[in-house]
């Protein structure tokens, strides 16, 4: 029985990322990512299927939201 193998990809080369390492990436912990995305303040991409699919979150949006966030910060 062979296994599959598996890819690892560096984070600085990856364009999706699943929710604990977009928590990581973001300083944050996975259960305020999950409230963000509930506000509407981080948007998904579900990969899969649009109601069962895995919720993975794009490079793009996660820095559009580091920097919305730093921005506000500064006043």
């Amino acid at each position: 029985m062979s296994s599959t193998p598996v890819l690892e990809i560096p984070a600085s080369e990856k364009i999706l990322f699943n929710r604990h390492e977009a928590a990581c990436l973001l300083g944050i912990s996975p259960d305020l990512l999950d409230v963000l995305v509930r506000r509407g303040e981080i948007r998904i991409r579900r990969v899969g299927g649009a109601i069962r699919g895995r919720v993975l979150f794009t490079r793009t949006e996660l820095q559009r939201f580091a920097e919305e966030v730093t921005e506000t910060s500064k006043g």
